[in-house]
């Protein structure tokens, strides 16, 4: 009778709720405890790890105790990634201060690349741990281009990314309390499972990928 109703699609839905919104509550959690500076990249690393389990429909059992082992594992090495990530926004933050200096024809066109560049970081930022969690024999860059690559590779992963990411964030901004809940979780999901499906999708590019980095090319 148990497992009978565990299988009731309400059921799985308020189950994926639950454990979106614990793991939500653990980022902001383990951010904070490392300084947010040094604790924001261990503590996505963990994240994008468990909501790789999920999306494969795996079991999620001692989800603090997972979360901690994982933050724990790669607190340096994703730590210097996150640095590199913070520092480029910090440039780009910059660099959109400077443009206020210039105008006309000459800002417009400037402008527009800067818009553009901030779009592909924020495309980079998105996808580089899900990429990097399915595929952590990769170097920086390596995993970065992966990254730039993967939500444009196949036109069923442009849309879940783009029409997810869209949803997601309209979703919020009409219901803001929701953001307590599942503010991370939720576009956090939408790219795990958009990296899932175009890595599915193009098993060449990932055994290419996996091939040259093991080569160290």
């Amino acid at each position: 009778m148990l497992v009978r109703w565990m299988a009731n699609p309400v059921y799985a839905a308020c189950d994926w709720l639950v454990k979106l919104a614990y793991l939500n509550f653990l980022w902001v959690l383990f951010t904070l405890a490392g300084g947010i500076v040094f604790g924001f990249a261990p503590s996505t690393a963990a994240l994008f790890t468990l909501l790789r389990k999920l999306v494969h429909g795996e079991t999620l059992n001692e989800i603090f105790q997972n979360y901690a082992s994982v933050y724990k594992k790669e607190f340096f090495r994703s730590g210097k990634y996150g640095l590199v990530f913070l520092a480029a926004g910090a440039v780009l933050t910059v660099n959109m201060l400077l443009l206020t200096q210039f105008s006309g024809t000459l800002l417009v066109v400037m402008m527009s690349g800067m818009i553009f560049t901030i779009f592909l970081f924020f495309i980079t930022s998105a996808f580089f741990f899900p990429v990097y969690i399915s595929m952590p024999e990769l170097s920086f860059f390596r995993t970065a281009g992966a990254a730039l690559f993967l939500p444009f590779s196949t036109p069923g992963t442009a849309l879940l990314a783009a029409g997810g990411t869209l949803g997601v964030t309209m979703l919020l901004f009409l219901f803001p309390v929701l953001l307590t809940f599942w503010g991370i979780t939720g576009p956090a999901l939408i790219w795990s499972r958009a990296a899932e499906k175009a890595l599915h999708t193009r098993k060449d590019f990932k055994t290419d990928e996996t091939s040259i980095a093991l080569s160290g090319k």
